[in-house]
């Protein structure tokens, strides 16, 4: 919401040349007068200002070389910290590099083992074949086996008798 300047906005309250107010009381309350100068200090006052100031220098000068002192000891301690730690930080350094080099030759491994068994189990696959195809030729060899196999019954059973004895039977006999 805006409002529009009042009416009487370009007259002000103050006259336009301040020499041409006759009113003396008007400038009195705007100026400060000091009824009296600033007293100085006595000599007495000022040695015990001195001593003071003194005795504030000395026990300032003694925090600060006590403080000092601390933050060199303080330093000195976070330095012997931070030389342990880099010593640490070193030896951990050398101990990853050597885990790393045994982790490669690890892998090196594992992945020749991997062939490996690769080779094998195609190795595997090849003599499973070959064994089938040997146990299929196999039984036609036992199929044929047993179509020229002669069976010889009835025959007395002789004692000590060998194999030779019974062929000279089998050629014996006419078929």
């Amino acid at each position: 919401m805006l409002r529009s300047p009042p009416s009487d906005y370009h007259r002000t309250n103050s006259a336009p040349q301040i020499n041409d107010t006759n009113d003396d009381q008007s400038l009195i309350g705007n100026i400060t007068i000091r009824g009296e100068k600033r007293r100085r200090l006595s000599s007495e006052q000022m040695l015990d200002m001195t001593s003071f100031r003194t005795q504030m220098q000395e026990m300032l000068s003694q925090m600060f070389e006590t403080f000092s002192e601390k933050q060199s000891l303080l330093f000195d301690d976070l330095h012997m910290r931070i030389n342990d730690i880099d010593t640490k930080l070193t030896s951990v350094q050398t101990s990853n590099q050597e885990i790393e080099s045994k982790l490669s030759t690890l892998n090196e491994q594992v992945s020749s083992m991997q062939n490996k068994l690769l080779e094998i189990d195609d190795e595997q696959k090849s003599l499973s074949d070959k064994l089938i195809k040997l146990d299929i030729r196999l039984s036609g060899v036992e199929r044929s086996y047993k179509k020229t196999c002669i069976e010889i019954r009835n025959t007395p059973k002789v004692l000590n008798e060998k194999k030779n004895d019974l062929f000279n039977m089998a050629y014996v006999v006419p078929l």
